[in-house]
């Protein structure tokens, strides 16, 4: 979580970290689940995700959060131009590359952000 909202230019590592741990893994779930939800809304809009819909965060924060933070991760991953192969294995690609490639998918069809959306090499 802490390298998502860092890498989206959101929150520090560490404080996205141990403030995500502190509200996730005590009676404050709740409260977690609400800030995941604003921290979400929030990456989104950097990531240029249109189609927000609160309570279709609001449910897969409450009942799938581990999958949602790893599509956010995939997301980020995927717009930062890095390129997880294998366990410790990371290349990535000089940034003023990436927002170009980005830029270009982008003008080519609309982003879609849901379940199935893939960072495949080939498009979104």
């Amino acid at each position: 979580v802490g390298k998502n909202y860092y890498a989206a230019e959101i929150m520090g590592f560490w404080p996205g970290c141990l403030i995500s741990y502190a509200l996730i893994y005590s009676p404050l779930y709740p409260i977690g689940v609400l800030f995941r939800i604003l921290m979400s809304a929030k990456m989104q809009e950097k990531l240029g995700f249109t189609d927000n819909n609160f309570i279709v965060d609001c449910f897969y924060n409450l009942f799938c959060m581990p999958c949602v933070v790893g599509r956010e991760s995939l997301e980020v991953d995927c717009e930062t131009g890095a390129e997880i192969k294998c366990c410790c294995q990371l290349t990535q690609q000089f940034k003023v590359a990436v927002e170009v490639s980005n830029l270009l998918e982008k003008g080519e069809q609309s982003i879609s952000r849901s379940c199935q959306r893939t960072c495949l090499p080939g498009g979104h």
